[in-house]
């Protein structure tokens, strides 16, 4: 009986603590007053939906071990991979402030731009084949580009271009 609570609460809790977690993960560790915009990838829900997908699964095996051991180490592995999955996901993101731009993609190192070493910037908007997408030009000859999710809003967008246009560098928009 106490499994099927534990699967119906799982079940009940999983899409709140999935569509809040973003939130309150920038609200609480990126949390910062220069900040213009943080960008949270839609993959990051994935992750977290797999997360208590595990935890689900977890509940089910555990229920068919009948050794207290394997129900102990199931239950930690599941823990130990589930932890793993959110602190990976919450670590996906790109973050504008007025010093840098920061992106830390889920697999690979983080990567920081400094304002002043960006020559250019091209902002595409959204067309019907394409997109809308900033891209970065660095004097070293790199390339930087993110596409804005929804969260974005017209006075974020406009503190990115004011930004630009204050740092003197190329600025093309199309």
């Amino acid at each position: 009986m106490r499994h099927y609570l534990l699967i119906g609460l799982t079940i009940v809790m999983a899409p709140i603590v999935i569509l809040l977690t973003p939130i309150i993960v920038s609200s609480l560790f990126l949390n910062d007053p220069d900040r213009m915009v943080l960008i949270t990838y839609g993959k990051n829900i994935i992750i977290y939906t797999l997360s208590f997908g595990i935890a689900f699964l977890a509940i089910f095996i555990i229920k068919l071990f009948k050794k207290i051991i394997s129900k102990l180490l199931t239950g930690m592995l599941a823990l130990i991979f589930i932890f793993y999955l959110i602190g990976s996901s919450v670590q996906y993101y790109i973050h504008i402030n007025d010093d840098y731009i920061e992106y830390n993609p889920f697999f690979g190192a983080t990567e920081k731009y400094e304002w002043s070493k960006i020559s250019r910037v091209i902002h595409e908007l959204p067309t019907d084949q394409y997109e809308e997408k900033y891209i970065f030009e660095l004097y070293d000859g790199s390339k930087f580009e993110f596409i804005p999710t929804a969260a974005i809003t017209k006075e974020m967008k406009m503190q990115i271009d004011e930004k630009i246009l204050t740092m003197d560098v190329s600025f093309e928009e199309y």
